[in-house]
């Protein structure tokens, strides 16, 4: 999976290019564009400090790509989730199927996947490094939250 980890303008759009060819590729197999529509929106409100009157940190640019290929890395018929920010800068998906089955992903702004999950009366969290496929562990959460 792509990740952005140059600054210059041409690495910049090296990764756009490649990104963006990876996604309509991967938009025949996977992907909902509703999702990624939900993702672009939530960068574009809350990619300023203080998105949210409350001294938020901005999305960047580099969350924004970890959090797309993150949702591109799922399989195709992968229940569609939810999508926001958090004050601290990253980027959520969320699924749900009642208020005791929930699981909520957080794609932080150096990689990681912060996961907390309720289902029934248990909870499971933890962390885990994006790289490039979601975890085994997320997966399981998933199936688990929306049957």
């Amino acid at each position: 999976m792509l990740t952005l980890n140059g600054e210059s303008p041409a690495a910049r759009y090296s990764a756009e290019v490649s990104l963006s060819l990876f996604a309509r590729l991967h938009g025949q197999f996977g992907m909902n564009e509703v999702v990624e529509n939900d993702l672009e929106e939530v960068f574009e409100d809350c990619r300023n400090e203080n998105w949210d009157g409350a001294e938020a940190e901005a999305v960047s640019w580099d969350t924004y790509n970890l959090a797309k290929n993150f949702l591109l890395a799922f399989p195709r018929g992968t229940p569609i989730p939810s999508i926001g920010a958090e004050p601290d800068g990253s980027i959520t998906a969320e699924w749900a199927s009642t208020r005791y089955r929930t699981l909520s992903v957080s794609v932080t702004p150096n990689g990681e996947l912060c996961y907390a999950a309720l289902i029934d009366d248990r909870t499971d969290s933890g962390r885990e490094i994006f790289c490039g496929f979601v975890p085994a562990r997320i997966k399981q959460l998933i199936r688990e939250v929306v049957t």
